[in-house]
């Protein structure tokens, strides 16, 4: 950290300049990551879904099953859809760029509405990209008394791209204007205030350009803009709040010039700030170990905002501060800045934890433990069309299109086998909740496929039933010899792995931040016992959001270990950011109590603030048009409130009261490892300044 140190105070303008050209070439990409984005991943590999999916590729060539349905609905107070009608809208998509095939229309029984199935000349991604030149095609049609929308799962996954960008502007809208609210609370000062936000929105912005330049390589979910913008946003503005804080408390201090400051911030907060980081990063790469296409990219993401916002707070804001100098407290409020700095509460909290130790972890831990009850009736499903909003045109269309043909409409269940096209068929059609069996197509070497229409919609939990039962029956017939795909299918495979994963996924996280942390405060306690208080925040925060949200019934399939992720990343951050300040202290003498209440005084006011940011932005999501990111919001903003007050206010500080000198053992191996927490020999003004705060 010295080297950067100096780097810093010898270029603060080339630094500048550096993140401005790099923001500025990343804005290129940054406007046109929402067009290379796809809503997939979804499937798992080795799966049935998958191996139907693959084979249809494989042995039916040009023959590819529809990936969307094009419905001509008749107009309200029309009778039926006129064949003009069918045919116009027909001739309008065969003449856009990637639709390879429309097929022939099937009307409804009402004659209110007819189905016609479109292929495109790619993958489901690829299809997805095409739909506005669908929409737009329709648009200039002129359809007599009816009107045409694309329905499927295409349709449905574009929508949620136009849904999650609605999701971006409002988070944005919200969370902006109240964190810069929050801050002028934590730095008393506009101008103090102001940098963070600053650095957040470079920070954001770069991290999007990157982005754009990774789908060349790989997919990225559609999701993982808004994941991004959430996690990016609240750790560029912690760290930004923790490097100013900490430069701040310096300069307090008598003689203590910009130069020294920096210096000392980069060698105490700066190493706290490049743990923390790469803390929240190895938890998300936890997610990696699903195995699923889908949480790669979320993790993917994150995990780049994560390590991009660690870079410009070792470089960027320090530069900024170097050239702000005294003007970072220019428009300050006196009367708010004493009143901070005499730090009343913090002091009556450190007393009253230290004294009540045992009190506090024999009321907190079994409060959490029973907030977390509700995660025994969670129920993760992969939603389509009810995750959209009632109003989306979308989802009204699909609801006439249930309301003429019934909810399975346009996601029907598809079964390959090595088969007779008669037999199979007809025990297609014998099976419960089936409503129609399309004609079969004929594949390379004797394999046969067949779409079935179910009476359901397809993320609900009959269809989930039905498609069950139809592979019983399959693979009592067939065995091996015949898979089904289709929406529900994916759905219900995708679910199964993630049951499958998550204790895998579980445990890689909390043995990853437990080896981090033994390395960074060579203290296998220290590091345990933080493990498990994250844990129990983490299973509080996820209890109560399922509480929230029973009325739904179910939870979106990527939320629970998502948030897991994340906040076990984010909460162990902020103990980091505690405990680095106690073991500074503890190096310079005190007895650990002292430690404890100095670290409590010194630290409280700047991790309570930081975690009352990081929670507006997650609540942000709470107004999400996407009912997954409602639940996302809600659950990791109430994980980052209890966090911050119940779990970082008491719980922690009163285990490490009650370990006493324990807190510090470590074996032979670990006596030669300092890590973050050194405190560069801060001099004994700034334990005072702690004190006084």
């Amino acid at each position: 950290m010295s080297a950067i140190a100096r780097f810093v105070l010898r270029h603060p303008r080339k630094i500048l300049a550096f993140w401005v050209l790099v923001l500025v070439l990343s804005g290129v990409g940054a406007t046109r990551l929402s067009g290379r984005v796809q809503n997939g991943g979804y499937l798992a590999s080795g799966s049935g879904s998958q191996r139907a999916l693959a084979l249809g590729e494989h042995l039916f060539g040009a023959s590819s099953e529809p990936q969307a349905y094009l419905s001509v609905l008749a107009a309200h107070g029309s009778p039926a859809v006129g064949a003009s009608d069918v045919l116009q809208a027909a001739r309008a998509l065969r003449g856009v760029a990637g639709v390879k095939e429309v097929g022939a229309p099937v009307r409804s029984a009402d004659g209110r509405a007819a189905l016609l199935p479109v292929a495109f000349s790619g993958g489901i991604g690829y299809a997805q990209t095409r739909v506005p030149d669908v929409e737009l095609a329709l648009a200039h049609v002129q359809l007599g008394s009816a009107r045409a929308r694309l329905v499927g799962q295409t349709g449905i996954y574009q929508r949620y791209m136009v849904q999650s960008k609605k999701s971006l502007q409002t988070s944005s809208l919200i969370s902006f204007p109240v964190t810069l609210v929050i801050l002028l609370v934590a730095f008393l000062s506009v101008a103090a205030a102001l940098l963070p936000l600053g650095l957040a929105a470079v920070c954001v912005g770069v991290t999007f350009g990157f982005l754009y330049l990774l789908t060349y390589v790989v997919q990225l979910s559609v999701f993982v803009e808004d994941t991004v913008l959430v996690l990016g946003l609240g750790l560029s503005i912690d760290f930004s709040l923790f490097m100013v804080t900490r430069v701040r408390e310096s300069l307090a201090r008598e003689g203590v010039s910009i130069e020294q400051a920096i210096t000392e911030a980069l060698q105490t907060t700066g190493r706290a700030i490049t743990v923390s980081g790469l803390t929240v990063a190895t938890a998300l790469a936890g997610l990696y170990a699903t195995g699923l296409g889908v949480f790669a990219s979320l993790a993917t993401g994150a995990i780049g905002a994560a390590l991009i916002a660690v870079a410009a707070a070792l470089t960027l804001t320090p530069a900024s501060l170097v050239l702000l100098g005294e003007r970072l407290d220019r428009f300050s409020i006196p009367v708010a800045v004493n009143a901070a700095q005499n730090g009343r509460f913090w002091r009556r909290l450190a007393d009253f934890v230290v004294r009540r130790r045992v009190a506090v972890v024999a009321v907190v831990v079994p409060v959490m433990i029973v907030l977390s009850i509700p995660i025994g009736g969670m129920h993760i499903t992969l939603k389509s069309i009810s995750v959209l909003p009632s109003s989306d045109p979308v989802r009204v269309a699909s609801a006439r299109v249930a309301g003429s043909f019934g909810p399975g409409a346009g996601t029907p269940a598809v079964v390959v086998a090595h088969a007779s096209p008669a037999r199979l068929r007809l025990l297609i059609g014998a099976q419960p909740g089936v409503v129609q069996v399309g004609p079969a197509e004929r594949g390379a070497r004797g394999w046969v496929r067949v779409s079935a229409t179910l009476d359901s919609y397809s993320d609900s939990t009959r269809a989930d039933m039905i498609v069950r039962s139809l592979r019983s029956s399959l693979h009592q017939a067939y065995g091996s010899q015949a898979v089904v795909g289709g929406t529900t299918a994916v759905g219900l495979d995708l679910i199964e792995r993630i049951d499958a994963r998550t204790p895998l996924v579980v445990l890689v996280v909390l043995l990853a931040e437990i080896l981090v942390l033994t390395l960074i405060f060579a203290a296998p306690l220290i590091a345990l016992k933080a493990a498990l208080t994250t844990l129990l925040s983490v299973s509080a925060a996820l209890g109560v959001m399922t509480f929230f949200f029973r009325s739904t019934g179910d939870i979106g399939y990527f939320v629970p270990l998502f948030l897991f992720a994340t906040i076990f990343g984010l909460s162990t951050d902020y103990e980091v950011f505690l405990l680095s300040r106690v073991r500074e202290h503890h190096r310079e003498g005190a007895s650990n109590t002292d430690s404890l209440k100095r670290a409590l005084i010194g630290s409280s006011r700047s991790i309570t603030l930081a975690g009352i940011t990081m929670g507006v932005v997650f609540f942000s999501f709470a107004v999400s048009p996407l009912v997954p990111f409602q639940e996302l919001g809600v659950g990791m903003g109430l994980a980052i409130v209890l966090d911050v007050t119940v779990v970082r206010g008491l719980l922690v500080p009163a285990t490490v009261a009650l370990l006493g000198e324990a807190n510090w053992w470590r074996p032979r191996w670990l006596v030669r490892r300092g890590g973050v927490p050194r405190a560069a020999a801060a001099p004994r003004a700034a334990v005072q300044f702690d004190e006084a705060s």
